[in-house]
């Protein structure tokens, strides 16, 4: 009779008592505090979005310019006085000239964005001296003064390119002639006077051209005038 092998019984296992576990969760929550600062510090060090920074637009300042200039002008028409007939008065620049007395002529341009002011003054005096071949020693003096007066405002239209601009302008022309007349004979024991004056003011519209010409890097202006508008001159 056969007896079958014999088998060496296996010890129990042993399950882990409270003790264990517990270690085991204080393991695991020190390792889990180690690990928490340094993602933190991760999370510290990362760089911030920079912000976008904003500049308002500069702000826009008044331009002005002032240019004093010279007027090459003639003198045509006829003289008189009083009930005397008249005669013809036909003067060209260098004629005048040699009866010039004096004179102011200048202008003035302030500009800020699409504004522009303008103002322009204009004054000569003349005079001069005829004999007249009469037997009496009769002489006639006369002198003359002329004062225009001009201001406008403009608004730039959205036409143009760089270096060019275009504006619309309404204002004013004032122009006042004085004419002081001496008719004397008898070398001045008889003499006759008359001063004569003529002023007027007009309407004017028109059209101002701004070309700015670079020379040596610099940009200058160079305003250009037409106006329309304005009625002619009394006689």
């Amino acid at each position: 009779m056969t007896l079958p092998p014999s088998r060496t019984p296996r010890p129990p296992r042993r399950r882990a008592g409270p003790l264990a576990a517990a270690c085991c969760a204080v393991l695991s929550l020190a390792i889990l505090s180690l690990a928490a600062p340094a993602r933190a510090a991760d999370l510290a060090t990362a760089p911030a979005p920079a912000a976008t920074a904003f500049s308002p637009p500069p702000e826009s300042k008044w331009q002005f310019s002032a240019v004093l200039y010279g007027w090459a002008t003639g003198i045509n028409g006829n003289l008189g006085i009083r009930d005397l007939p008249t005669f013809p008065v036909d003067a060209s620049f260098a004629d005048i000239l040699s009866h010039f007395d004096g004179a102011v002529m200048g202008s003035f341009l302030a500009k800020k964005d699409n504004w522009t002011l303008f103002a322009d003054l204009f004054w000569s005096q003349l005079s001069a001296s005829k004999s007249i071949d009469d037997g009496r020693g009769t002489q006639l003096d006369l002198s003359q003064r002329l004062l225009i007066v001009s201001g406008a405002a403009g608004y730039r239209l959205p036409i143009g390119g760089p270096g060019f601009d275009l504006s619309a302008t309404a204002g004013f022309r004032y122009q006042r002639l004085t004419a002081d007349t001496t008719l004397s004979s008898f070398g001045g024991i008889l003499s006759v006077s008359e001063t004569d004056v003529k002023d007027w003011l007009d309407p004017v519209f028109g059209l101002a051209c701004n070309i700015a010409s670079t020379r040596s890097g610099s940009s200058t202006p160079l305003p250009t005038w037409a106006a329309s508008g304005s009625p002619p001159a009394p006689s």
